[in-house]
């Protein structure tokens, strides 16, 4: 990974989204760095690969993090009054391509769609849609209002006109609750140890 700040690593590591990471001093979301590293041996797991960034970051940025539930909002993915418009994914591909101002999904689970969205919207998205299963679909959202808002306004008007397009084209709706919400908090943090 090229020209990240220590944050970028620490979100990525813990799969937190940004918003969700606090404290540590000012350098940790301005200076940038590069990581190379090797494993010893091929990583196919995700998790695996993570817990060792994790290591890597703990041990050469001496950094110490703790979790802490806080008051925030979260947004709540629930089924709309007229029942969901989803189409059910058929066995073979799986995946999804994520452009602005759509989303194509493929065979995927409500969960899998909650952590697109949460990245998307920066807001922890919570599935309560009791749907199981996969689903294929496109959905597309109007992006003017969060193009033209101020950077403290986007992301609470793309919400907006990401939650209006999936009631309208898939029938789940995305509300807006204040809840306890886990953060990652920074307690300390060094420059890296030399190679």
């Amino acid at each position: 990974m090229h020209n990240r700040t220590l944050k970028d690593y620490i979100w990525r590591a813990w799969l937190v989204i940004p918003e969700r990471v606090a404290g540590g001093p000012d350098w940790v979301d301005a200076d940038r760095w590069d990581i190379e590293a090797k494993a010893e041996q091929p990583v196919d797991d995700d998790e695996a690969f993570m817990a060792m960034l994790r290591t890597l970051l703990q041990e050469r940025f001496q950094l110490k993090v703790h979790w802490e539930t806080r008051p925030g909002e979260s947004l709540f993915l629930t089924v709309s009054k007229d029942g969901p418009k989803l189409t059910p994914g058929e066995s073979g591909k799986h995946g999804y391509n994520n452009a602005h101002a759509r989303l194509e999904a493929t065979n995927l689970s409500m969960g899998e769609i909650c952590g697109i969205l949460s990245r998307n919207l920066k807001s922890p998205v919570v599935d309560q849609t009791g749907l199981t299963g996969a689903y294929t679909f496109t959905l597309q959202w109007n992006p003017g209002p969060a193009d033209v808002a101020t950077p403290e306004d986007a992301p609470s008007a793309l919400r907006s006109e990401v939650a209006k397009a999936m009631t309208a084209q898939l029938g789940l709706r995305l509300e807006n609750r204040r809840t306890p919400v886990q953060f990652l908090v920074i307690d300390g943090a060094n420059w890296p140890t030399a190679n």
